[in-house]
């Protein structure tokens, strides 16, 4: 059930990328919630607190939902196509939605 969990949270990850949906690494996501998109950021379970405390103003200010996964930065990458990513945004509503639903069925899925 867990590992089902898993595959799921990843593949819509990278579907929403393929969509043109998903902003990848810190800037991009940055970008997305400053031009209103309101974003879903999405933050790995070893981003650092520099970087958490940032993701965490940028989601204050410009009133966007955070959620904190148990997935590493390399586990999220390789589902992105990338070597490492700490945090994402999703800027459409549905699969914001699904992610944050698949994020509160993983252990870490914290809202």
């Amino acid at each position: 059930m867990r590992r089902a969990v898993n595959e799921r949270f990843l593949r819509l990850a990278g579907l929403a990328q393929r969509a043109g949906k998903l902003y990848a690494g810190f800037d991009e996501a940055a970008r997305c919630a400053r031009q209103g998109r309101n974003c879903l950021l999405v933050t790995s379970a070893d981003i650092s607190e520099k970087t958490l405390k940032e993701v965490r103003f940028l989601a204050e200010r410009y009133s966007a939902a955070v959620v904190a996964v148990s997935f590493t930065k390399l586990q999220i990458g390789g589902a992105l196509g990338a070597r490492e990513v700490a945090v994402f945004a999703v800027s459409d509503k549905s699969f914001a939605g699904a992610l944050k639903d698949a994020a509160a069925q993983l252990d870490g899925g914290a809202v």
